[in-house]
């Protein structure tokens, strides 16, 4: 059973990040707020071997989160298994919390079989090929054995419900934000943004991937080419490219 939110948890994440997105800035304010609370907080990311120094794991560590780093090839599952298990067994947390595919069925699955509380955080799913679509079944059916199933919004509980995952452990927990620096006023934003000073403006902000709908924001803008209006789009990732040659084909580059 899960403890009171009142007492002291040792609670152990899990992900298996990318660079950045909505799924890792949830992560990393949770983990850290949890230790500013006084729990007792780690975070095991799943990483690809080889680059730089992840900024997630920055991130966490900048925040005083202990974090452990588990470097394998992307299939090499087996042993990921083994080194978390061994993980589990000496930290002993109250509570294993898991977000993404990766995580939930691999890490959550194991930590049930030490008996350990299992919470999971639902991000989204991104549909795309079949093998993708497959995924997400399997992990909308696992999620049915979590104590605790979070969805970050009301349409997505709705889907997670019909998908057969339990009331009783079900949960809407809207996602957070935390501001990263002072607010700016009108003026001074437009100018951080290269606007103009007047004028109607469409912001759109978001990783840059197909679930997003970038090309969609793009499409409609160029439907309304005959408005006095801007739109300014800021994020970066795979579709980056793709979207400016979209907007160029459509003339709004």
């Amino acid at each position: 059973m899960l403890h009171s939110a009142r007492q002291h948890l040792s609670v152990l994440h899990a992900t298996a990040p990318a660079p950045v997105g909505g799924l890792e800035s949830v992560v990393c304010a949770l983990a850290a707020g949890q230790a500013r609370a006084g729990h007792d907080v780690q975070v095991v990311a799943s990483l690809s071997p080889a680059g730089p120094e992840h900024p997630f794991v920055e991130t966490l560590r900048s925040n005083g989160v202990e974090v452990q780093v588990t470097e394998l090839p992307g299939r090499a599952y087996r042993r990921e298994r083994t080194l978390i298990g061994t993980w589990l067994d000496q930290m002993r947390p109250d509570v294993v919390h898991t977000h993404g595919y990766r995580s939930d069925v691999l890490i959550g699955s194991l930590a049930r079989r030490k008996d350990i509380a299992t919470v999971t955080t639902v991000h989204g799913f991104t549909g795309g090929d079949w093998k993708n679509r497959l995924y997400e079944r399997i992990q909308r059916r696992m999620y049915r054995r979590f104590d605790a199933v979070v969805a970050v919004s009301a349409p997505l509980h709705r889907e997670l419900r019909a998908a057969g995952v339990p009331d009783r452990g079900l949960h809407v927990v809207q996602n957070a934000w935390t501001p990263a620096a002072p607010r700016l006023d009108r003026r001074q934003a437009r100018e951080t943004l290269t606007l103009p000073d007047t004028g109607f403006v469409v912001g759109w902000v978001a990783r840059m991937t197909p679930e997003k709908g970038g090309e969609l924001l793009l499409r409609a803008m160029a439907k309304l080419d005959d408005l006095p209006l801007t739109v300014s789009v800021i994020g970066d990732g795979p579709e980056l490219a793709e979207l400016r040659r979209a907007a160029d084909r459509l003339g709004i580059g």
